[in-house]
This record gives structure tokens, C-alpha cells and sequence, in this order.
């Protein structure tokens, strides 16, 4: 099955199978009734799309987290850690919990990465803000951070040096240039600026949540999931830092989060730019 990257990938391929199909007489625009058919079918298609790529990439996770001392087993195993809870050790020298509390597994956010001395692991805990769920570090005003060792030291490899961290979010400020399609037909009301704009929020919102395990932002990554926003022609990044406490990092290929997770700058800047008001500039 053809995979697309965007609902209008999707939909330029339907038109383009519909007009072999029926000929070039075929009214595609979006006000003839032909046309919100397309549009229709290509939304199904998009979101099945998006569904098998989803499923595809569960069960890779799921085959790898289950080689034991890989980056992906260390990072499942993490997230199994019970607050409060004692491991024990069956006849075969495994180490598990003796009932699983699902309650009782604060880890949340989990980042791991290998460095030359051994490993460096970066976890985050979930909090209730206000009735808003926000990730934060462990607390180490308490044993929260000292339980966390012990469980990873006695489940570790052995021999392997781990380096602990849990800090606060990392924030990310962001100035890019967006290029809209001026034909885009927004599926709610709003205008065509006002619903590319929201997508790319969103955009930015879903990236957030995708980083992998290694927690690093690549800003050519970045740069391409807001090209392929529906909507979107293509995008500019014209300056991104984070920041970690006082220390302030501008960057331009990549950046290691320093806390493992982040959140973007309330003052982010999206300049939305019309495409072809644009390429009439070019000579």
C-alpha cells in the first residue's frame, strides 16, 4: 500500500487515479460534488495510513524492548520501576516485582543514551497540575530518586556505569518561517492562515511527544515534519536554542536534551507567509 506523508499527497493521488480513470472532464475542485467525494476518500485513506504506520512501528518497539541490555529493553525496564516496592529473585537469578501496580510506576518519561563511559539515563515522572498532566523530575526531597538507582543498579548489566539525571523541562524557543498553500481548503471554517497555523501548533505538539528514546531534537527533523503539515508548502527554521536553567544553547543541526523531555516557549514565532505571494518575488 502507497504511504503518504500528507492528506494532500494523499488527495493529489486519488485525483490522479480518478482522472486516469474517468478523464480529464472529471470536475476535482473542491466545490463540485465529485470533489468533496475525493476529499472524503482521501481522509479515510490518510487516517488508515497513519493507523498501519502507528501499528508497524508498535511492534518494532516491541521486538527490540525485548533483547535484554539494549537501549530499548533498558528503557521498558525503566518504566516498570514500582515506587515503594522490593524486587525479588526467582531460581534462575531474574529480578521482578512479585505483583505488578500499575499505580505504583511513576516513570513516565524515559531518555537513554551511550556515552563513553557507560550509559546516561534521563527520567521524568508525571505530575497533576491543576488538573493539566505535566512530566517533572523525581523528587529528591524524598527517596523517589535513591529507590530509582537501587532498582536500575540491581537490574542493570553487569559492570555498566550509569549516569542518573532528572531535571525539569528543557525549553525550547522557536523562530520559523511557514509557507502556506493559498489554495488549502481548511475542513473547518476557519480561514485558510488561521487553520495552517493551528495545524502547525499541533505539529509541533505531536513532535514533542515522538522524540525517541535518545531525546536529542534534530533540527532538520523538525524542519521536515512542519514542511509535510497538511497545508504547508514548505518551512524555515530561522533560529532554535534551549535552555536548562541558566545555560542557553542555540543550535542549528542538533541538541541533546539536557532534562530528556521539553516544552516549547510560550513565546514561540510562526510567520505564516502566502506561497505564492512569495514565489511572485522570485525572479
Amino acid at each position: 500500500m502507497e504511504q503518504y506523508n500528507t492528506l494532500a499527497a494523499c488527495r493529489e493521488a486519488v485525483e490522479s487515479k480518478s482522472r486516469e480513470r474517468f478523464g480529464d472532464k472529471l470536475d476535482t475542485s473542491g466545490a463540485s460534488e465529485w470533489g468533496l467525494w475525493i476529499g472524503i476518500l482521501s481522509y479515510c485513506i490518510w487516517i488508515f495510513n497513519n493507523i498501519l504506520n502507528l501499528f508497524k512501528r508498535d511492534v518494532e518497539a516491541s521486538i527490540q524492548s525485548k533483547k535484554m541490555f539494549l537501549l530499548p529493553w533498558y528503557a521498558k525496564m525503566i518504566k516498570e520501576f514500582q515506587l515503594g516496592d522490593s524486587l525479588v529473585t526467582d531460581k534462575d537469578g531474574a529480578t521482578s516485582y512479585p505483583v505488578v501496580d500499575e499505580k505504583k510506576r511513576i516513570i513516565k518519561h524515559v531518555t537513554i543514551r551511550e556515552t563513553t563511559e557507560g550509559l546516561s539515563i534521563k527520567v521524568a515522572k508525571e505530575i497533576d497540575d491543576n488538573g493539566v498532566k505535566k512530566l517533572a523530575p523525581l523528587n529528591r526531597a524524598t527517596d523517589e530518586f535513591i529507590q530509582f538507582k537501587r532498582y536500575v543498579e540491581n537490574r542493570k548489566a553487569p559492570g555498566t556505569k550509569i549516569e542518573y539525571i532528572s531535571l525539569g523541562p528543557d525549553v525550547i524557543y522557536l523562530d520559523a518561517d511557514i509557507y502556506y498553500d493559498s489554495l488549502y481548503i481548511p475542513m473547518s471554517g476557519d480561514n485558510a492562515v488561521d487553520s495552517v497555523k493551528g495545524n502547525v501548533l499541533r505539529t509541533l505538539e505531536e513532535y514533542k511527544e515522538s522524540l525517541g528514546y535518545e531525546g536529542i531534537i534534530y533540527v532538520s527533523d523538525l524542519e521536515k515534519r512542519l514542511s509535510e503539515t497538511d497545508g504547508v508548502v514548505t518551512a524555515k527554521i530561522n533560529l532554535i536554542k534551549g535552555t536548562q536553567g541558566s545555560s542557553v544553547t542555540t543550535f542549528d543541526v542538533a541538541y541533546i536534551l539536557k532534562s530528556g523531555y521539553f516544552n516549547f516557549d510560550d513565546s514561540i514565532v510562526v510567520n505564516m507567509h502566502n506561497s505564492a505571494d512569495f514565489l511572485k518575488t522570485i525572479n
